[in-house]
């Protein structure tokens, strides 16, 4: 299942990136590959307001130090494609599959990519956000 990508820490993510003891694993994915029984419109609300590419990304948190899995944070993410004005960020839901969090939301692309993300990562005990700027590219076919 493409979700599963970042079951194990990092064992398919495309790249991790450590800050301020939080270890970060990404993935971008076509939404092809989301479950036939939960359509975007219903894991999301809706598919993406801008159309284009449409592809999930999907981020997993570590903790550095002990390496467990981070499933209490408040995550989201804004796309950042050049020449087009960024869209609002979005928030990414807590997603557990097979008893492993995950956190993932679908975007709409306009560009083939890679597409940079900014990701602000807020944990119930810090009271500032961490904040990561990514670079993913797309995994399988765009759903459009």
């Amino acid at each position: 299942m493409a979700l599963m990508g970042l079951a194990s820490a990092g064992a398919l993510a495309q790249a991790s990136m450590e800050r301020d003891g939080v270890v970060l694993h990404w993935g971008l994915m076509s939404t092809a590959g989301l479950p036939q029984g939960e359509p975007i419109e219903q894991m999301y609300g809706g598919k993406p307001v801008h159309g284009g590419k449409v592809h999930h990304l999907l981020l997993a948190l570590f903790d550095s130090k002990s390496g467990k899995r981070i499933d209490n944070a408040i995550v989201r993410a804004q796309l950042s494609e050049p020449g087009i004005v960024d869209g609002p960020p979005k928030y990414l839901p807590l997603m557990t599959v097979n008893d492993q969090a995950s956190y993932g939301q679908v975007f709409g692309m306009v560009e083939d990519g890679p597409y940079k993300f900014r990701v602000s990562v807020k944990l119930p005990d810090r009271a500032q956000p961490i904040e990561y700027t990514i670079s993913a590219a797309p995994q399988g076919p765009a759903r459009h």
